[in-house]
């Protein structure tokens, strides 16, 4: 076994540049862009879909998906929703507190034994329905609260 000892080399511009974090909003939104189309890229390559069938699912124009995959377009919640569905996936966003590093973790749950699956509790569903009946009308109106 041969091990090659390599010294540290300087940065590249790519590198420094992503040293300089948190990045303001708008770059951020541009990365965080970025990024969400590589992953589209990525589904799409996997399951040998094209653009044009991308944009059928979609229910959207060819030229819109071209927009959207060349990063020149600004995305809309329900434009990533749509895609990440036209490729049989869900959509996932999270707000991180300042305090904390968060991550994703991506699993099948077939393929993970139960000591590490996440503990979630399930619903266990009934069939019996419950049904509220109320005789007063409400008087209260929380829509202020917020």
């Amino acid at each position: 076994m041969n091990i090659k000892i390599t010294k540290p080399q300087e940065p590249t511009e790519l590198q420094k540049a992503f040293q300089n974090l948190p990045f303001d909003p708008a770059s951020e939104a541009e990365y965080q862009g970025l990024m969400f189309v590589e992953e589209i890229l990525k589904l799409m390559k996997q399951q040998g879909m094209k653009r044009k069938e991308l944009a059928q699912k979609m229910g959207v124009g060819p030229s819109r998906v071209t927009a959207m995959l060349n990063g020149s377009s600004n995305f809309k919640l329900e434009t990533l929703i749509r895609a990440a569905h036209a490729l049989g996936a869900t959509y996932h966003q999270t707000v991180c507190p300042p305090q904390m590093k968060c991550k994703w973790s991506f699993y099948r749950e077939s393929e993970t034994h139960q000591a590490f699956m996440p503990n979630i509790r399930s619903v266990k569903k009934t069939s019996n329905p419950i049904v509220l009946q109320n005789k007063e009308p409400a008087t209260d109106d929380d829509a202020d609260a917020a």
